[in-house]
């Protein structure tokens, strides 16, 4: 899946792409840790999810500018502070993956955007917890491929909520 942290993958080509680490670098070291907005109630918000037709895909870029087709497992209908929205959903290993940006990126959130797991409901009553949005690994990294947001995925209005941004210091 998408929020997997392996370190490795095949790309588009064909070719086996490895990913090293170095976890006795300064870097890691001396890394203070992951900021967070203080979580508010208010985003946290009920949805309405409508599933897409069985084995529909939708493109997705990734910072490489590669494209692949993920299988998408539908809509999420919501509202934040009063405006409707819509978010498409990837099916995620039973969860749903969400790749999102809205109008903190480039202020306050990572500018390309940021990651969203949204648990399948036990009881049907979907509910979206932007307090557990996350930033993706290229966030702190130049050498992971992260996915983007599709363009139906860029929210108007802000969403201050979930994980900030400080800026990568390569």
């Amino acid at each position: 899946g998408w929020t997997g942290g392996g370190g490795g993958y095949v790309a588009e080509d064909g070719k086996i792409v490895v990913r090293a680490a170095d976890r006795d670098s300064a870097r890691r070291k001396t890394f203070a840790g992951r900021l967070w907005y203080e979580p508010k109630a208010d985003f946290k918000v009920p949805a309405k999810f409508v599933p897409t037709t069985q084995g529909a895909t939708i493109p997705i870029a990734n910072v490489r500018g590669e494209i692949s087709y993920e299988k998408v497992a539908g809509t999420l209908e919501f509202s934040v502070d009063g405006q409707k929205m819509s978010m498409d959903a990837l099916d995620d290993e039973g969860a749903l993956f969400v790749i999102f940006r809205d109008g903190t990126s480039n202020s306050t959130t990572y500018p390309p955007g940021r990651f969203l797991v949204v648990e399948k409901p036990r009881d049907g009553n979907w509910f979206i917890d932007f307090n557990k949005a996350f930033n993706p690994p290229c966030a702190v990294s130049a050498y992971t491929t992260c996915p983007l947001p599709p363009p139906q995925n860029w929210l108007k209005g802000d969403i201050p909520a979930g994980e900030k941004y400080l800026g990568r210091k390569s």
